[in-house]
């Protein structure tokens, strides 16, 4: 097997790529929040105090680029931080954004690896599946990564995740009576009964505190309700963080004003609460609301967002630099931080002035003439991406058209 004479841009490109992975287990409990995941792949793949290192190794790199839109695994070999795996399946993933980047005329793909595509016992580490995501409509390089690390802080199940480039769904084998017990549970839910029997309460509120911090609208609480998992165990539900690449406002959306002040207790745009019965029943009941008010004002407590922005850009800015393939300049890049800097300071401001009632909480209350809003007026959202950003004519969101169990 010989390494194709582009194997140095190949590198340089999947070193700078966010890396993110959901653990596909056929037990749920080990999905990242259990000492049982602890295992080999988060402590070599997942230290997130460096940029990891991932070498794509086939023998016609250019042919398989020319098929890249069907989809079909081949064959290559991959080095990890200078560790080799062998006969692992390889084929470029996305949607939308998979027949963008061809109409761009750019090979930035975002690729799909499994370890077990031909050998079932191969694995890495225990990991038997990820995805290289090329960080497509995010001048930041870091929207994913950093709405992940957000969910975490706040202690709510999400991917692992570091920069190189990863990213895939979590999925398990599902029985008869696993379909039953989910049909069971969201028929609950949507009636609004025995919620604290079909929804993992705390994790959800603590899900939804971030989420609706992060102005996502490419989202199960926006318009075509989509990007997002519910995980069920023992008939409770949850929710899985996914796809994040058009937060921070970057979904179909030039008011920055309003992203910044959007109300934290009507979440939902371009639809009813009642069309989304995972958030509908924070709302409806006095003792959540307060509960998600409360995680609220402890997670803009705990969390450093400037902090933790310039730490990551310190750790990834000399690989954007060099990044051959990147959907903007160095100095977009730079701009971009910049931008989502302001934007979390503004968001902070908001947000706190929504919970201790300065600042209207709901669309009614932020649509009268003499509502106090945070003016955002300086701030230009299209500096950390958006939908358009890097594509001829602009574009929709890639990824996955619909949540997902």
């Amino acid at each position: 097997m010989s390494t194709h004479k582009y194997i140095d841009r190949i590198c340089v490109i999947a070193m700078v790529i966010a890396m993110i992975v959901t653990l596909l287990f056929m037990n749920g409990k080990a999905f990242g929040i259990t000492a049982q995941a602890i295992t080999g792949y988060e402590k070599r793949l997942f230290d997130t105090s460096k940029v990891h290192q991932i070498d794509i190794v086939m023998d016609d790199w250019d042919s398989f680029l020319e098929t890249c839109e069907n989809e079909e695994y081949t064959v290559c070999a991959i080095v990890i931080d200078g560790e080799s795996f062998k006969n692992i399946g390889i084929r470029a993933k996305g949607n939308t954004s998979l027949s963008n980047v061809s109409q761009m005329n750019s090979d930035r793909y975002s690729l799909k690896l499994e370890f077990d595509h031909y050998n079932s016992s191969e694995s890495y580490y225990g990991l038997d599946k990820l995805c290289l995501n090329n960080i497509i409509q995010d001048n930041t390089y870091m929207k994913d990564y950093l709405s992940y690390q957000l969910m975490g802080e706040a202690g709510v199940p999400s991917p692992l995740c570091s920069y190189a480039n990863i990213f895939d769904n979590a999925k398990t084998a599902i029985t008869k009576g696993d379909k039953t017990r989910l049909i069971e549970s969201l028929k609950s839910l949507s009636a609004n009964e025995n919620i604290e029997e079909v929804v993992n309460v705390d994790e959800v509120i603590r899900y939804f505190v971030v989420h609706n911090f992060l102005c996502n609208e490419d989202s199960y609480t926006g318009s075509m309700i989509h990007n997002y998992y519910l995980y069920e165990e023992d008939g409770q539900l949850s929710m899985i963080p996914w796809d994040y690449n058009l937060a921070f406002g970057g979904f179909q959306s030039q008011d920055a004003t309003a992203e910044v002040n959007a109300p934290i207790n009507t979440p939902v745009s371009g639809g009813s609460m009642d069309d989304r019965p995972m958030v509908a029943w924070i709302f409806e009941d006095e003792a959540y609301t307060q509960l998600y008010h409360q995680y609220f004002n402890e997670f803009l407590e705990q969390v450093d967002f400037s902090q933790m922005i310039r730490e990551t850009e310190t750790l990834i800015a000399p690989y954007v630099e060099k990044d051959p393939t990147k959907f903007c300049t160095y100095e977009e890049f730079e701009t971009g931080v910049d931008a989502l800097e302001q934007f979390c300071k503004l968001r902070v401001q908001s947000v706190q002035g929504q919970l201790d009632g300065t600042i209207p909480s709901t669309t009614d209350g932020q649509s009268a003439e003499d509502a106090e809003l945070i003016d955002a007026s300086g701030l230009n959202l299209s500096d950390m991406g958006s939908m358009g950003n890097g594509m001829k004519g602009g574009g929709q969101p890639g990824g996955r058209g619909n949540g997902d169990f």
